[in-house]
Formats: C-alpha cells, structure tokens, sequence
C-alpha cells in the first residue's frame, strides 16, 4: 500500500514537473522527485507530548485493558509486578516505573 502510494505521487509530481518544464524529467531529477514523494505519503504523526501527557495517555491504555480505575490497585500492588519493579528499580518513581512494565 505505502509503495502504491509513493509510486502514485512520484508519478504526479513527474507529470507537474513536465508540465512545468516541457519536458519529462531526467534520471536524476526523477530520483529528486521520488525522494520527494516518499515523505510526502508518510501518514501523520501525532504531536509531541510532554512526558506527563505520554503517562497518563499510557496509564489510560493500560486501565482500559485491566478493566478501569478500581483495578489499578490490583495490578500494581500484585506479586509479579511489584517482583518487575523491584528488578528494575532506579531513580524513577513508582508510576514512573509503571511504563516500563
């Protein structure tokens, strides 16, 4: 799909570029053209966020998938996790260490 799409613009921007010059591109301005298309068909991305903002889009991730807020407790407090953090304990606080998980 992604190399249809770059395929398709290279092919409209050769067509502007001829259109524009009179002629059809040269080998190397083709090779321009295409290096131009490829990020131009890359999708959106999302604009960066602040490290609160990126934990707390990840801690509601991971509520969604343990079932909500009243689960939370249970998951960080249980055995296996509170083993994971002790091994990977740092500098970092406990939520913090949460995203490492």
């Amino acid at each position: 799909m992604r190399r249809a799409d770059i395929e398709l613009r290279r092919a409209v921007l050769s067509a502007q570029f001829q259109v524009h010059h009179g002629r059809p591109p040269t080998a190397i301005e083709s090779l321009h053209l295409a290096h131009q298309a490829t990020p131009e068909t890359r999708q959106y991305k999302h604009f960066s966020r602040s490290y609160a903002e990126q934990r707390g889009h990840l801690i509601d991730l991971g509520l969604g998938e343990i079932g909500g807020p009243a689960d939370k407790s249970a998951m960080v407090f249980s055995p296996s996790i509170q083993a994971l953090l002790a091994r990977t304990a740092g500098q970092h606080r406990l939520e913090d260490r949460l995203l490492l998980v």
